[in-house]
C-alpha cells in the first residue's frame, strides 16, 4: 500500500478480521457453503481460442483461509450473466452502450489472461492511521 494519505487502522485491522473469522470457521467446522449460503462467485473470461480466466468476485476471504488450511478445491458458484465471451465483444454492455471503444474493452480482457506487470510500488510503505484523530504508526 503506497497512498500518501495513509491507510486507516480499522480498515485494515476489519480486512483482517474478516480473513481470521474465515479461518477459524473453516478450521473449525470444515467449509460448508451450501449450509451456509456463502458460496464462492466467480466471472469466467473465455477467448475466442477456448482458452479460460477465472476472477473471484466475492470469496477471496474464504478461498485464503481454504489456501492456508491446505485446501485445493472449493465450491462456487457461477451465474451465466457473469461468463464473458470475447466473442460477443460487440454485445459487452459497456460496448454496446458507447461508454468505452471495443478496443479498449478487448485491453481491459485481455489483461485478465495477461497480468499486471507493472504494480504500482513504493521506497516506504504508506503510514497506518487512526480515522479522525490521525495518529500515524510505523508499520515498517
Amino acid at each position: 500500500h503506497f497512498f500518501e494519505g495513509g491507510i486507516s487502522i480499522p480498515r485494515m485491522e476489519e480486512e483482517f478480521g474478516w480473513l481470521e473469522r474465515a479461518l477459524q470457521s473453516i478450521k473449525q467446522n470444515g467449509y460448508r457453503p451450501r449450509e451456509h449460503r456463502s458460496f464462492i462467485s466467480v466471472r469466467t473470461f473465455i477467448r475466442k481460442s477456448g482458452q479460460q480466466m477465472h476472477l473471484l468476485t466475492d470469496g477471496n476471504h474464504r478461498v485464503s483461509a481454504l489456501v492456508a488450511l491446505g485446501i485445493e478445491e472449493a465450491v462456487a458458484r457461477q451465474h451465466k450473466n457473469q461468463i464473458v465471451f470475447e466473442s460477443e465483444l460487440s454485445c459487452w454492455p459497456g460496448v454496446s452502450s458507447g461508454l468505452f471503444t471495443a478496443d479498449d474493452a478487448l485491453k481491459i480482457f485481455n489483461a485478465y489472461f495477461e497480468g499486471n506487470h507493472s504494480f504500482r510500488t513504493a521506497e516506504r510503505p504508506a503510514k497506518m492511521i487512526e480515522l479522525g484523530n490521525r495518529v500515524e504508526q510505523d508499520c515498517t
